[in-house]
């Protein structure tokens, strides 16, 4: 989605580096402002949640509670292969795509009143508060379409490996769910609530997927 639709309003900075208002005073050619400006409306934003320990995304109550709402949503598992965000690959028929893991900042003061903004500072900085998130970004450029968001085909490299069903999701969402992705091969995963351990959800793969799956 176009970094303007971002539920932190200090992300990305570039928005705000970028902003007229802030440009006026750093840049001789005035003519610029508004292109620089304009061009933050070609950039897109997918946020991932990267870590080398699974479990620990997935019995992530914060990301469950805020993310799928209140658990009756879902988490879904990608691959994204390395072809997907190889520059070599680029070419005019296809939008520029970047993978970057996220830089969490301390309360230091951070200024973006400065003639310059790098990649890292413009869209992969964000306020160390969010760090539970453990999110990793893919950014894309695309200077053909202003559309709020961009597809990106399985073809690219990009596809679906596994769902997770939240604890609360119904059963009328789940088999929609199944229904979209009929075909794709993808394996289903129900989050259980654990007596035992109340903070530590249970992942029960669903059989009659695992059978569908292995034919």
């Amino acid at each position: 989605s176009k970094p303007c639709c971002m539920n932190d309003p200090f992300d990305s900075l570039y928005s705000l580096w970028s902003l007229p208002e802030n440009l006026i005073s750093l840049v001789k050619d005035k003519a610029h402002i508004k292109i620089l400006h304009k061009s933050y409306d070609y950039y897109r934003l997918c946020s991932f949640c990267i870590d080398d320990d699974e479990e620990s995304i997935l019995n992530n109550n914060l990301m469950w509670s805020h993310y799928a709402h209140e658990h009756q949503g879902i988490c879904i598992k990608y691959i994204l292969k390395e072809n997907c965000i190889n520059t070599d690959c680029f070419n005019d028929d296809q939008p520029k795509l970047l993978l970057h893991r996220i830089n969490y900042k301390n309360k230091n003061s951070v200024s973006v009143n400065e003639k310059s903004i790098t990649v890292g500072s413009a869209f992969v900085q964000k306020e160390k508060c969010w760090e539970y998130e453990k999110e990793s970004r893919l950014i894309c450029f695309d200077d053909r379409t202003e559309k709020k968001r961009i597809s990106i085909s399985y073809e690219r490299g990009i596809s679906i490996e596994a769902v997770y069903f939240g604890i609360n999701c119904s059963k009328d969402d789940k088999e929609t769910i199944k229904k979209i992705l009929d075909g794709k091969h993808v394996l289903y995963y129900d989050m259980r609530l654990n007596f035992k351990d109340v903070y530590k959800m249970d992942i029960v793969r669903e059989n009659d997927e695992f059978k569908d799956n292995n034919m």
